[in-house]
This record gives structure tokens, sequence and C-alpha cells, in this order.
């Protein structure tokens, strides 16, 4: 009804006031998106992108997107200022990328280069620029958007997407692991690598739907069923040998892989 609508409103803008008095910019800048969505200066009418990558023990967790610079900067300071947050965000400039580091601990990142937007947390606190400028630095070559399989993935994509490699299994940073995981690969023929998943979240205003394809390589497309009989005890016994040393087991050193 018209008065449940209007007392709604008057929630809104009780609310707001009360924002305003923490940060006035934020409070405007909430205004601002209702009308137009790119307000912060984050482009989200296009493509936001997300990554985690796991070298040893080191966890990187990404996103990258497309931005109007001016208006994220502007932004940025106004509301660290209404916060008083700016004796805690280090400002700096460097070959063309500018960039916030948070002071203590290295652990989050952000910056941009024209307009493209990257922000990166690392639990090995070495979120530094030098880790953001590798990322900038990257050739058309290095980079995923490159690689046919992302691009077979981003084809079909949707509202919502992931996509999963089993590559990482080979970044974990533990010997006796990646022993198991090589007899395993000599065992069985199967290559652990090049094996991906995607998933696919396409959201309507009267429905939610899911799916997703495995894809594999040719070694299990074209698997040796009697080599994995052949070896199937040795299997067996390489993994309760891996379990025995503790590995799988639910004790204080433990951790999932």
């Amino acid at each position: 009804s018209k008065d449940s609508k209007n007392i709604e409103t008057l929630l809104d803008e009780e609310l707001m006031r009360e924002l305003e008095k923490e940060s006035y910019h934020t409070a405007q800048l909430l205004r601002k998106l209702l009308k137009d969505p790119n307000a912060t200066g984050i482009n989200i009418t296009k493509k936001i992108y997300a990554f985690a990558q796991m070298v040893g023990e080191e966890f990187t967790l990404g996103i990258v997107c497309s931005v109007i610079p001016e208006i994220l900067e502007k932004n940025i300071d106004n509301i660290a200022k209404d916060l008083k947050l700016m004796d805690d965000l280090n400002v700096s400039e460097l070959n063309g990328m500018k960039f916030y580091e948070i002071e203590e601990g290295n652990d989050v990142i952000f910056g941009w280069k024209g307009n493209d937007f990257i922000l990166l947390a690392n639990t090995e606190h070495t979120a530094t620029r030098n880790l953001l400028e590798k990322y900038f630095s990257r050739t058309e070559y290095e980079s995923i958007v490159n690689n046919q399989t992302f691009k077979e993935f981003e084809k079909s994509s949707k509202f919502f997407n992931a996509m999963l490699s089993s590559n990482c299994i080979k970044e974990i940073d533990d010997r006796q692991f990646q022993q198991t995981i090589n007899d395993l690969e000599d065992y069985s023929g199967i290559v652990i690598n090049d094996n991906w998943g995607f998933f696919y979240y396409d959201v309507q205003k009267d429905r939610i739907s899911v799916s997703a394809t495995l894809k594999f390589n040719e070694t299990i497309q074209n698997m040796d069923y009697r080599k994995i009989q052949r070896n199937y005890n040795k299997i067996l016994r390489l993994m309760d040998s891996y379990t025995r040393n503790g590995r799988c087991q639910n004790n204080d050193d433990y951790y999932s892989y």
C-alpha cells in the first residue's frame, strides 16, 4: 500500500541519516548506487573475475575487474577521510600502477593500472607491491584468458561461474604427499593434471539454474583398466601407507587436501 511504502521510505531515510553521521560520503555513494550501479568506480556491468592460487603453503586470492579510476580514487579518499583511515592506507604509484597498501600485515593490497583493477589477499603476508606488479605485468600469453580451456569455459558463462582445476594438487608443498601422487600416477597410468570442472549458475526472475561440466584429460579418457586391475593391491597399499603415516588421521597435525 501507499502508506507502507511511505513508512519504508521513512525508515530508509532514517538509516541513511544515521549513516551520514558516521560517513557522509558513504551515505551519498549508496544513494548514487540506486541510480547508477557503477557509481563506486567499479564497473559491475562488465565481467568480474576472481581466482585462487596455491603455491606451497602460500594461498593467494585475487579479484580482477574493470574500473573508472578517477571515480574510484575519489570515493576511496572521501570515505577513508570520513572514517579516519588515511593513516592506515599507504598510497603509492609505480610504473603507471596506483595502489593502496594496508599498513599492517601485508595481507591485502589493491590497485589499478589504466582501467584494470586487482585486489590481492595472501596468507603468507606477501600481498605487496611486488606481487601486485607481477600480476599487472603478465603478458597475454601468460594470462589464463589465453588458455583454450578457459576460453571454452567463458564462452558458456552465465550469471555466476566457477572453474576448478586439478593442477592445484601438484602445488601442495608436501614431499610425502607428492610422492604418493607420483606413485598413484605410475600404478594407474592416470595423470592428475589438466582435469577441469566448470560450474554455471544462471539467475532468472523465476528460477535459478545450476549446471556442471567435468572435462578429463586423455589419460582418463583412455584409461587402462587392466593396468589398474594389475596394480590394484599396490594402489590399496599405497593409500593405506599414506593413511597410516597420519596424514589422513584425526590428529593435531591433520589438514585436509
